[in-house]
């Protein structure tokens, strides 16, 4: 849940697993996060949080290289969802298949 990866939609499908909103705010703790008593869903909510830091490995990774290739931010901006999107539909098949 520290996972800087993370990104809307992943606390997204999180909180639909939990069936509550579990998007963190200002107030956000790891004790009250704890509190909730989220056990039972951990093995779903660590595969969420794999695609999250895949993501943005994979952008990372793939940043400099394409902003040689294609300097322009928007094209920079289209690889970066398409790489988001690409790895998170795969993921959540993955995810709902548990």
């Amino acid at each position: 849940m520290c996972n800087r990866g993370m990104r809307t939609r992943h606390w997204k499908s999180m909180s639909d697993i939990a069936g509550f909103d579990l998007t963190p705010d200002s107030g956000t703790t790891l004790r009250k996060m704890l509190k909730l008593s989220l056990e039972e869903y951990m093995e779903q909510f660590e595969g969420i949080s794999a695609a999250a830091s895949k993501v943005k490995s994979t952008v990372y990774t793939c940043e400099p290289k394409f902003i040689q290739k294609y300097p322009s931010s928007r094209d920079l901006q289209l690889m970066k969802e398409f790489i988001e999107k690409s790895q998170f539909q795969v993921n959540i098949v993955t995810v709902r298949n548990v």
